[in-house]
């Protein structure tokens, strides 16, 4: 039976892992969200790039504070 605390570590290591794969993810989304603007002019075109700009902004900073509170 493993420790308590070697479990609890395995888990904060597997939850850093995933936040850091959602990092690349919304990495991707703003990527796509720009050449879907390029493609495709719409009126807010603008208000697209903000939002996935912020959803990217907010999940490094939610993973640093993550990182922070280990």
């Amino acid at each position: 039976m493993l420790p308590i605390k070697t479990v609890g570590i395995a888990i904060e290591i597997v939850g850093i892992f995933f936040m850091a794969m959602y990092i690349v993810f919304a990495f991707i989304l703003m990527r796509q969200v720009r050449l879907m603007n390029d493609s495709l002019s719409t009126p807010v075109k603008h208000v697209f790039s903000l939002v996935a700009l912020i959803h990217f902004l907010a999940s490094l900073l939610i993973f640093s504070l993550a990182i922070l509170a280990i």
